[in-house]
């Protein structure tokens, strides 16, 4: 509560008198407190100062604050910084509980998720099969029906599977809700590796696949003999007999087809066509261009029905024909 008083005949100070009002609103603004201000001129209220220096008398304002307003401040601010702490604190609990309560909805959601029968598996199809059959492939993948698709580690499944000597490659794809899809790449035997431990079927690499009885091959494949046998699942480690796979793979498929086996001799790579004739490849491997030469000398050979012992390719821009 505010109390001017002015004497008649005084003039109040302008600047005094705005001090003193902004003083009380501010108080009022930040306190809310209920003030006593009495304002006087002269010998009321002005604190030992009662005229200027000119004679002018002066506007003094006092402001009294009461026990019970002091009271009420200290209850009033105490009542903020404890409020202002709350906040703080939620403020910092907030993040938590929100990560918190996500984490539990997730789990939720993934517990639904795993019990659901929905995503049991049901079906499995395989492709790229042409030697190996489907229920090879699947055995091998170890899934079985009613495995659960989250449970299912697919690159797992692909490394395991590439394990097997016949899968050069395998990739394996959920096909949601309850459906896998397997599909292979199935190495290419191109030779038969001929050694004292029997005889192993490889891919273009040396990669031996697996062993085999020679006599019960649907499509022959020219043999190469060794002094070591390879085993199965892994590679073949003879850096002659890698020169000669490399040679097979140069042989045009109508010329490969006529051959029955390769070998070394004299230093150098041989083969043998169907029929007993020899064929000397020497002993550098410019493998691409005496392929070449060999098909065109076994068509000249058939087109004028000759009976050739040896075909020597030492020099393959002046091949050598032997009766």
């Amino acid at each position: 509560m505010s109390v001017v008083v002015n004497l008649p005949g005084t003039q109040q100070q302008p600047e005094h008198t705005e001090n003193a009002l902004a003083g009380i609103i501010a108080e009022a603004e930040t306190c809310c407190v209920e003030e006593e201000t009495v304002t006087a001129i002269g010998g009321l209220e002005t604190d030992g100062r009662e005229i200027s220096g000119d004679g002018v008398p002066i506007a003094k304002t006092t402001t009294r604050t009461s026990p019970e307003s002091r009271r009420w401040v200290k209850a009033n601010l105490a009542e903020k910084r404890a409020r202002a702490a709350r906040e703080a604190r939620n403020a910092k609990l907030r993040p938590a509980i929100w990560i918190g309560g996500g984490i539990v909805l997730a789990g939720s959601v993934l517990a639904l998720m795993f019990l659901s029968p929905v995503l049991k598996v049901s079906q499995v199809d395989v492709g790229g099969v042409e030697r190996l059959s489907s229920d090879e492939v699947l055995e091998a993948s170890g899934i079985t029906t009613g495995d659960h698709m989250l449970s299912i580690n697919v690159r797992t499944v692909e490394n395991t599977l590439e394990l097997q000597p016949w899968i050069a490659d395998a990739t394996v794809d959920r096909d949601f809700p309850n459906r896998l899809r397997i599909h292979i790449s199935e190495r290419e035997p191109v030779a038969i590796v001929n050694g004292p431990d029997g005889s192993v079927i490889v891919d273009k690499s040396g990669f031996a696949i697996a062993y085999v009885d020679t006599t019960g091959l649907a499509v022959p494949r020219p043999a190469i003999a060794s002094d070591a046998t390879p085993r199965p699942g892994e590679a073949w480690a003879d850096e002659s007999g890698l020169a000669l796979l490399d040679l097979i793979e140069m042989l045009p498929n109508d010329v490969l087809v006529r051959m029955t086996d390769f070998g070394r001799a004299d230093g150098g790579f041989v083969g043998t066509l169907r029929g007993g004739t020899v064929v000397e490849f020497g002993a550098d491997r410019d493998f691409a261009r005496k392929a070449k030469v060999l098909a065109e000398v076994i068509d000249d050979i058939a087109a004028n029905q000759r009976s050739v012992a040896k075909i020597v390719l030492t020099s393959p821009d002046a091949p050598a024909i032997l009766p």
